[in-house]
């Protein structure tokens, strides 16, 4: 057994852990620590246990190998000698009797990895009202779907080099990563809730929401977005357009629908931790911490996916998908090249489709008034008009178009011009954006990808509604969103691929009927 641990300024942390691996019932036959470039006093600390190491009748390493997480774990089991890794992390503590239960389920062959159990260990209130919001309580255990996390683990060395060890491109929650690397493997893991560390949590406001935003942000620049996440996404992007709609139209009753909505938030984050807390003092505590790792989450993500935006090999995508590139390609010249036309302009001051203009003018109505629904525009939903509102901001912030200045169908023509170009835009986005799941479709369905989406894109009514400002084409992508869902779901039904399909369906029949 070799247990494995990465440090990097722990120095006032490694002295327990240290401790609490000599105080071991059963003891790890080689230990290994590997610093990934303390500036602090860590060598200096941990240099004072080596006599107590050696007396313990422990085969000790101590390796400096600069890099995240990731590249000292990999660094340490390569130069472990033992078959079974044991695996925490500097700032926990150890049970007593963590190794000898953390390792007995390998007397069953076919385990691959042990994920044992952890607990918190507060000093005050805020620490305690912070373990539940961080660790998976005992009564909220699902020992099936139960992930191991590096603060307690144990792994055959065989697995973790079939997996392809730790990835050292990612430095945030890399855990969670590798968790989901064994579970794809279809490694047997085994939950071992006798193994269990004690997780000392954070001491500030500041240091809480660094650790809550490093979490979401290695989610999801590796690409996993967990159900929760997208739940809060939800929760509050309905909240700000409810806020959008009380600033447009001053109804009362829409703010005492968003006053209620926020008691009613507050009192559930304190009641579903408060029984882990029972103190008078978590009523001030625990909702102060839901906002805090909500809007820590929600910027965590989203910078998250921007950088792995960034990171993309666009090169080796422009290579795998040329064909299907050139289709979006053509597709959307054809659409530019002819996007002015039926337009109004100096020699043509009327729509030849009056109906264009009243889907304007219900964009216009939504946001000056909160509903398309009046005299002069078109009756229809809100959410599709809200969204084009939003995606023509940039184009009146930047001068481009100045939708204020139209009065009237025959007024500023000129104006009126670039605005419908802009809104023909807004459509040819939509359609891109249904070409782009198209493939996506057509390989989890093994279909000719490049057929497929060739029939779909050159039929004449498509290619018609294109070059047309109406929730059409915005609708098919909702329409073809949800089925890549539902379809993925069909293959793999899991919680993430039910709630997308039932969201974006949701939202297509929102699109047309709502």
């Amino acid at each position: 057994m070799s247990l494995i641990i990465t440090v990097f300024n722990e120095q006032n942390t490694i002295s327990r852990f240290i401790e609490s691996v000599f105080g071991q019932s059963k003891l790890p036959d080689e230990f290994i620590i590997v610093d990934g470039g303390s500036t602090d006093e860590t060598e200096s600390v941990i240099s004072n246990f080596k006599s107590q190491v050696s007396n313990k009748q422990i085969k000790f390493k101590f390796i400096i190998k600069k890099g995240n997480r990731s590249v000292g774990r990999n660094e340490a089991i390569r130069n472990a000698k033992g078959e079974i890794i044991l695996c925490s992390d500097a700032g926990c503590i150890l049970d007593k009797n963590w190794v000898k239960n953390i390792i007995k389920p390998f007397e069953d062959k076919k385990v691959d990895a042990v994920a044992g159990y952890y607990k918190g260990r507060s000093s005050n209130i805020f620490q305690k009202s912070l373990i539940p919001y961080v660790l998976v309580m005992e009564d909220r255990i699902d020992e099936s779907e139960f992930l191991p996390a590096t603060r307690s683990i144990a792994l055959k060395k065989t697995i973790w080099k079939n997996i392809g060890g730790f990835d050292e491109k990612f430095s945030h929650n890399e855990d969670y990563i590798f968790a989901n690397k064994l579970k794809a493997s279809y490694a047997k893991i085994v939950f071992e809730k006798r193994a269990i560390t004690y997780w000392i949590p954070r001491k500030t406001i500041k240091e809480a929401f660094v650790m809550f935003f490093r979490f979401a942000f290695g989610d999801s620049e590796s690409g996993i977005i967990r159900n929760k996440v997208m739940l809060i996404f939800a929760r509050y992007i309905f909240y700000l357009y409810f806020i959008v709609l009380f600033l447009l139209i001053k109804s009362p009753y829409i703010l005492y629908l968003i006053m209620f909505a926020s008691f009613t938030y507050i009192l559930w984050a304190i009641k579903k931790n408060y029984k882990y807390v029972d103190d008078i003092r978590a009523f001030v505590i625990l909702p102060i911490l839901q906002i805090l790792s909500d809007v820590a989450v929600l910027t965590g993500t989203s910078l998250g996916f921007l950088k792995s935006l960034i990171k993309i090999n666009y090169t080796a995508v422009l290579k795998n998908n040329y064909p299907f590139l050139i289709l979006l390609v053509i597709y959307s010249a054809t659409m530019i090249s002819v996007i002015s036309s039926g337009l109004p302009n100096e020699n043509h001051p009327f729509n030849y489709q009056m109906d264009e203009w009243h889907q304007a003018q219900s964009v216009r109505n939504v946001l000056k008034y909160g509903s398309p629904n009046l005299e002069g525009s078109a009756n229809g939903t809100m959410f599709h008009f809200f969204i084009t509102g939003i995606l023509l901001i940039p184009f009146y912030i930047t001068g481009i178009i100045n939708p204020f200045a139209i009065k009237s169908s025959v007024d500023s023509l000129l104006d009126q011009e670039k605005l419908f170009i802009v809104l023909r835009l807004t459509t040819l986005f939509f359609g891109a954006l249904t070409l782009v799941i198209l493939p996506k479709i057509c390989k989890v369905l093994h279909l000719n990808t490049f057929i497929i989406v060739l029939l779909f894109t050159f039929t004449p009514v498509w290619l018609v509604l294109s070059n047309f400002f109406k929730y059409d084409i915005a609708l098919t992508f909702w329409i073809v969103l949800s089925f890549y869902y539902f379809i993925k779901y069909g293959f793999s039904p899991n919680l993430k691929n039910f709630i997308l399909g039932c969201f974006f369906s949701g939202v297509a029949f929102g699109v047309k009927v709502l």
